[in-house]
């Protein structure tokens, strides 16, 4: 299947290229704005209908996933006006090439929880619950679902729209609180800032998923998505921003005081905002990573940024004898920071090293390596790998883990 993929070059679209070529679909990427992504996918300005209409007809795709936004609240009360030109006229756009050149092709639009507005605390939003944005985003959110489903009523196109809620992983920007959290732990672990968290308002609830499994739902969307109904992609529960960033913390094993940065309180705070996955799953989706795997993976993400490349283990992957999880120096031409390996020795009597498991980010990677600057896992746990039951201890960096090269992993 020929899948065009506007916004490709942002967090989602470049997660969601790399899941369609893994299932053998040709992902054909399109990326707005011309500086976010790769030099191979073509750049396409949504709010200009002559240059949509041009990608559309060069494309000639048997998909649409329509990415491309404006997707930062806070930004869309300073420049309301520039919010619905590109994410409801370059809908539109989008819609309209669509019907002229590719009338048979499915498209999925991506809308926002956000469209809900406030929930009743402990509740959980259908797709039935009553729209009601309260910012300049999510009213243009709302704007081009509703624009969607005109095209499909009116013109028989098939539209289906995707109501994702806040999802998070490798490569999210950091105008996101999640990344925002990783950048600034990576920045405190490493030592070049003092340990204080700068933070906004930690007592809205939300709706978190691995950015893995909401691609995994776009695709399904796109093959048994009913035309002209919305799907909530979430995962059902409610967790505080406060319980998320302590999370973090103990994964990442430091010690912080934390700050409320009054520029951080975004207008319009929505205290709670939790979905009901079930029409979801009703059509065979199942999320299958944890939260956990999601935070490290970001705070993977935010050492990587800081010059420190790190693969590695696939969650629930039992390394062989030798084999390492490994954080090491990338070449010359990189230019990034080498760090220590680490060996991790499979033992069946004392499994996987809790302290480094508790920060791995368990992104799927097979590049499991060989290491060579000493053994860790003698003395660094009970046996059996950590889990909710029975989470990771808070170890101190390179602290009973038979390996002072455990320190450089963060």
């Amino acid at each position: 299947m020929r899948v065009l993929v506007t916004g490709a070059g942002g967090f989602v679209g470049r997660h969601l290229c790399e899941h369609l070529a893994a299932h053998d679909d040709q992902a054909i990427p399109i990326r707005w704005p011309a500086s976010s992504a790769e030099d191979r996918a073509k750049s396409v300005d949504v709010t200009d209908a002559q240059a949509v209409r041009d990608a559309v007809e060069a494309a000639r795709p048997d998909a649409i996933v329509h990415l491309a936004g404006l997707s930062s609240v806070a930004a869309s009360h300073r420049d309301p006006s520039r919010t619905f030109a590109v994410n409801a006229l370059g809908a539109v756009h989008v819609l309209a090439a669509v019907q002229q050149i590719a009338p048979r092709a499915g498209v999925l639009l991506v809308a926002s929880s956000e469209m809900y507005g406030p929930l009743v605390p402990g509740s959980r939003a259908t797709e039935d619950s009553p729209l009601r944005p309260v910012s300049p985003y999510a009213s243009s959110k709302v704007a081009a679902e509703v624009a969607g489903f005109q095209f499909h009523r009116g013109r028989s196109l098939s539209v289906v729209s995707a109501r994702p809620f806040n999802h998070v992983g490798r490569g999210q920007r950091t105008d996101f609180v999640v990344p925002s959290f990783a950048e600034q732990i990576a920045s405190i672990r490493r030592g070049r800032t003092s340990p204080v968290l700068q933070v906004g308002n930690l007592d809205a609830v939300r709706d978190f998923s691995h950015v893995a499994d909401v691609v995994e739902a776009y695709r399904l969307l796109l093959h048994r998505g009913e035309p002209g109904q919305a799907y909530n992609v979430c995962s059902g529960e409610g967790r505080s921003i406060r319980s998320v960033l302590q999370r973090m913390i103990e994964l990442a094993g430091v010690e912080v005081r934390i700050e409320v940065d009054p520029s951080r309180v975004r207008p319009s705070e929505l205290p709670y905002l939790v979905g009901d996955p079930g029409k979801l799953q009703r059509l065979g989706w199942r999320p299958s990573r944890t939260l956990d795997d999601a935070l490290s993976e970001a705070l993977a993400h935010g050492l990587a940024s800081r010059g420190v490349r790190v693969d590695f283990v696939t969650s629930g992957e039992r390394p062989s004898t030798e084999s390492s999880l490994l954080g090491d120096g990338a070449s010359s031409q990189e230019g990034l920071l080498t760090v220590h390996r680490v060996r991790h020795t499979w033992d069946p009597q004392r499994p996987f090293c809790p302290w480094l498991a508790s920060i791995a980010a368990r992104r799927g990677s097979d590049r499991i390596r060989q290491g060579q600057n000493g053994r860790c896992g003698s003395r660094c746990g009970a046996p059996g790998a950590p889990s909710a039951a029975r989470p990771a201890p808070r170890l101190r960096p390179g602290a009973d883990c038979g390996s002072t090269a455990a320190s450089d992993f963060l």
